[in-house]
């Protein structure tokens, strides 16, 4: 609630300054530091209620070539991009029967991720491919993770960023992804090809939760 109220009052302020100002430009940031926020929470929340078996997914048809760009451009904003590239390519036109929030959830941590494990000035590459009856989305960048890393990474008491309680990110796509969204996620991750983290959906969903 308390996050909802800043994002609602910045956008009350920025009423009262003509567009591209200054201030607009300001009031701007500040109203996507308030977004990002409030999709933090709710990722928690989320997260919370899927451990528990709490989580209901709605399942709804889904033009993926939007979602994706909406995404796409969400993430090209954050502060963990700064300074990096976030393409899409080869996405494919179609569109699936699935939970929109929990796709997002997978795909937004696959994304975030990769953008992390960036240098300066590297790329994080986001694809969707046809698979007949399935789809598959490919997030890629070209680092390697260390094969330490690679045998942790899904665990949920584990973390890629050396920090108390972060790094629950690939724990929750495992879990959003499979147990909620009945698809298949997995990794890739050497030389010289960089990490490829990768979510197979069915289409439209043969059991709904």
């Amino acid at each position: 609630n308390t996050a909802g109220g800043i994002l609602g009052f910045t956008e009350l302020m920025r009423a009262n300054f003509p567009k591209d100002s200054p201030q607009d430009h300001e009031l701007a940031n500040l109203e996507e530091l308030a977004e990002q926020l409030l999709e933090e929470i709710e990722s928690q929340r989320d997260l919370t209620y899927a451990e528990s078996g709490d989580l209901d997914p709605d399942f709804q048809p889904l033009e993926l070539h939007p979602f994706l760009a909406r995404i796409a451009a969400l993430y090209s904003r954050h502060p963990v991009a700064q300074g990096k590239n976030l393409v899409m390519h080869e996405v494919w036109n179609g569109a699936v029967t699935t939970d929109k929030r929990l796709l997002g959830r997978v795909l937004g941590n696959m994304i975030k991720n990769a953008l992390e494990a960036c240098e300066t000035g590297g790329r994080v590459t986001v694809r969707c491919s046809d698979l007949g009856s399935h789809v598959a989305f490919l997030v890629h960048n070209a680092e390697v993770m260390p094969e330490e890393v690679q045998m942790q990474v899904f665990q949920r008491s584990f973390s890629t960023k050396g920090q108390p309680g972060r790094g629950i990110g690939t724990h929750s796509m495992k879990l959003f992804g499979e147990r909620y969204l009945m698809g298949k996620v997995s990794f890739l991750s050497r030389d010289p090809d960089g990490t490829t983290f990768k979510l197979v959906l069915p289409k439209q969903p043969t059991t709904m939760r």
